[in-house]
């Protein structure tokens, strides 16, 4: 690890593969007074932590990260980041996702261009309190090993438009408070979710109070949403797409 003027810059370095995965929190503490960091050709396993609460930190250069398995709460809280290209981070083997973008509230726009998430099986709060998002899409997200996904995109206020197109669901048991105060949303598209072993659903779309329209895959999947704790009375459920 070297700084340079005002930026944070980690290589990898053969002697440093030991240090680096063993990161957790030390990005954040140390780098809390810098507004860059850049990332070249890193082999780490463990990025959890690594920019939490990093306030003043307005740009993250990725050109490289592999051998990842847990990208738990990366840039959580980097409340001066605007834009973030994660595309660069070989996330292929990622297991935990949790809370990786939570609190950033000034995150406009997440660059997921070829992003991997075939073995990811937890993305809670993964985009929770992500205020400044306005839209969204995650076609490109394979979701299939997923089996958590509580508060997935909860308190993102500002988000009007999602795009969830590609989502398997089959091995999700636990939705609880996934929309849970997107009060920008006024219709959703959830109808290729299978919601068959979903058994945590109560304030999954609680305090939603402009969404209009839900469409779902089956009558089994509108009977959970519309009996789950906090559903919106002037909200519709239409099985079926749009």
């Amino acid at each position: 690890l070297s700084l340079l003027d005002t930026k944070f810059v980690i290589k990898h370095d053969a002697k440093n593969r030991r240090l680096l995965q063993t990161l957790d929190q030390t990005i954040g503490q140390e780098d809390i007074y810098h507004k860059k960091v850049y990332i070249d050709n890193v082999y780490v396993n463990f990025t959890r932590r690594w920019f939490y609460s990093c306030n003043n930190l307005n740009s993250i250069q990725i050109n490289g990260i592999d051998g990842v398995v847990d990208t738990c709460q990366m840039f959580y809280g980097c409340d001066a980041l605007t834009y973030l290209d994660v595309s660069g981070i070989n996330t292929s083997n990622v297991t935990n996702m949790e809370q990786m973008f939570a609190n950033s509230s000034d995150l406009i726009s997440i660059n997921l261009n070829g992003f991997n998430t075939s073995n990811v099986t937890n993305m809670r709060y993964m985009f929770s309190g992500c205020n400044g998002l306005q839209s969204i899409d995650l076609s490109n997200f394979d979701t299939s090993n997923v089996t958590n996904m509580e508060s997935m995109f909860g308190y993102c206020n500002s988000l009007q438009s999602i795009n969830l197109s590609s989502f398997d669901t089959s091995k999700i048991t636990n939705m609880k408070s996934m929309f849970f105060r997107c009060e920008s949303l006024t219709s959703i598209d959830l109808s290729s979710f299978d919601m068959s072993k979903v058994t945590e659903i109560n304030s999954i779309f609680s305090s939603c109070a402009n969404l209009q329209t839900i469409y779902v895959k089956d009558e089994a999947a509108k009977t959970k949403i519309e009996s789950s704790e906090g559903f919106p009375s002037t909200t519709t459920v239409i099985i079926g797409k749009p």
